[in-house]
């Protein structure tokens, strides 16, 4: 399997899962970088008007990948604008892609994730994976926004969502493994 993750990450917690991925994985790692720092104004402000930020685009060519996995935060159970932006400008390039993301985990925006990402794509995803903060949360802060949102994940997390992560890895192989099963199969 010829893969790469793409990730964009405000808070390091995307960037972390990115990283633990990329081990996992053992595939090609690219960060999406925005040309202006963001704030949660502008954040705001790119939701409400339905904005596209400005991104340094990365020197890579997503035609010579099998899967993309692409990480990102949600706001407002949506995907990272940053993210969206990259996915518009290199949706032609992109030939099967899954998409997993560490995030506060508001009900109901599993869908809405799933749908946005296959509007954006014109395909569907592999996998959509969401690993929800307030699971990491002592029971008295879980049902609290602000602690959701201030939580910086840590290494040790990482075990508690083995089996989520796990399991995405698992689905984006399996899938992988499929393609070239099709693929000698189309030759033979």
């Amino acid at each position: 399997m010829k893969a790469i993750i793409v990730y964009y990450s405000h808070s390091a917690n995307n960037e972390a899962l990115a990283h633990e991925l990329k081990i996992r994985l053992g595939c090609d790692l690219v960060r999406i970088e925005e040309e202006k720092k963001r704030t949660g104004f502008t954040i705001l402000l790119d939701l409400l008007l339905r904005r596209d930020p400005k991104i340094k685009k990365p020197n890579v060519f997503l035609s010579n990948y099998n899967t993309v996995v692409f990480i990102a935060p949600i706001w407002d159970s949506q995907i990272a604008t940053p993210l969206k932006t990259f996915i518009k400008m290199e949706r032609e390039h992109i030939k099967n892609y899954a998409f997993i993301t560490v995030c506060s985990g508001r009900e109901g925006q599993h869908e809405k994730i799933t749908n946005q990402l296959t509007q954006l794509t014109l395909k569907k995803p592999i996998i959509v994976t969401e690993l929800v903060v307030k699971d990491l949360l002592p029971s008295d802060q879980k049902n609290k926004i602000h602690y959701a949102t201030t939580y910086r994940i840590k290494e040790e997390d990482f075990l508690d969502l083995k089996k989520q992560i796990q399991n995405f890895v698992n689905t984006v192989y399996e899938y992988a493994s499929e393609l070239q099963v099709r693929k000698e199969e189309s030759f033979a």
